[in-house]
């Protein structure tokens, strides 16, 4: 049996279309391949346990954070500094298709070297065999859980945010690297700074420029409300499905929700059509109008040409709104000791 959510998802729609069943027949064609192989969990670990690597690094385990689909991630200490790390041990592969897929994914995000974007400290195995990865710790909180404790961003907050993102994903780009599920849940916002600083976290779709033929068989389901209109149709992703969920998020931020509403089916109905709904739904943000045109296109060729081109237009928009005179009360400012764990555990779905 395949296991997969958004494909669950995407059966459940209630108005068969054309897209829908693409949406269906792509993923099961892509995890066919899996369906008869077993993932299993790695070894569960106890506090103060040392984790020895094929490389030679130990790790001694401080505490778990959970465990996401893709395996176990611990806080650990480094033995030879005692650097704190998040330490992710990811499911022992059923196949070797799916033993490589970790090892690109973690070779990708070594590429990455960007003040935006969460740092990997090194990858491997373990001595078990375990495919594992130590990332940097960044205490904060996700976007997400910012938008749902926020009635209300400021819209020079906003453009600040899509400016760093786009930064990042640029950087990403540039290094051969799309990220394929870009949501607010995979956007971080560190507490350290004063200003909202964002780390883009969760590269475990991502997906390598230079090898489109990867794209075709082996695909990893991200989350179908941000998907980009090609994504859900099975087709190869590029740079442009990075700016269409950079815009979504965007999106989110300013208005609370996304176009064109909260269901399943009306997502992939406006993604099969040419124009989705989604008009801004105040004269106060018809500034807007123009960014959101080219960023949320159904056709990848219209969207704007790169993250360069997306950073020169938010530029622009950042020309007409003023920096908000007090932002003490934001919810990124205000968590407390115990909350700001959130940030740390959010690491599991990488």
């Amino acid at each position: 049996m395949i296991n997969c959510d958004c494909l669950n998802e995407c059966r459940q729609l209630v108005k068969p279309r054309k897209l829908a069943v693409t949406v269906v027949n792509s993923l099961a064609k892509k995890h066919k391949a899996n369906a008869n192989t077993v993932s299993t969990a790695p070894t569960e670990r106890v506090v103060g346990q040392t984790i020895y690597t094929s490389t030679g690094f130990e790790y001694t385990i401080e505490r778990c954070l959970g465990t996401g689909g893709q395996g176990i991630v611990y806080l650990a200490s480094r033995g030879s500094d005692q650097a704190t790390v998040a330490l992710k041990i990811a499911k022992q592969a059923g196949a070797s298709i799916e033993s490589r897929l970790i090892s690109d994914e973690y070779a990708a995000l070594a590429r990455l070297n960007h003040p935006h974007v969460v740092k990997v400290i090194e990858y491997g195995k373990t001595r078990e065999d375990e495919c594992y990865v130590a990332l940097e710790v960044v205490d904060g909180i996700t976007l997400e859980s910012l938008l749902g404790e926020s009635n209300h961003l400021h819209e020079y907050e906003i453009v600040n945010i899509g400016l760093q993102i786009a930064d990042a994903m640029e950087h990403a780009h540039l290094c051969g690297v799309v990220h394929g599920d870009l949501k607010p849940g995979n956007i971080m916002i560190s507490q350290a700074a004063e200003t909202k600083k964002i780390y883009v976290i969760d590269f475990g779709i991502s997906h390598i420029l230079e090898d489109p033929e990867d794209q075709s068989d082996e695909f990893n389901c991200g989350s179908i409300s941000y998907m980009s209109p090609e994504q859900m149709a099975g087709l190869q992703i590029t740079n442009k499905s990075d700016i269409y969920q950079l815009g979504l998020i965007l999106y989110e931020c300013l208005f609370g929700g996304l176009p064109p509403g909260d269901t399943k089916s009306d997502i992939v109905a406006a993604k099969a059509a040419d124009n989705p709904p989604f008009e801004c739904p105040d004269q106060v943000y018809m500034q807007w109008q123009d960014f959101f045109g080219k960023t949320l296109s159904t056709k990848p060729e219209t969207r704007y040409p790169s993250m360069r081109h997306v950073k020169k237009e938010l530029r622009k928009l950042a020309d007409k709104f003023l920096p908000p005179v007090n932002t003490s009360n934001d919810a990124a400012a205000v968590q407390n000791e115990t909350e700001s764990t959130n940030g740390i555990e959010s690491l599991i779905g990488l």
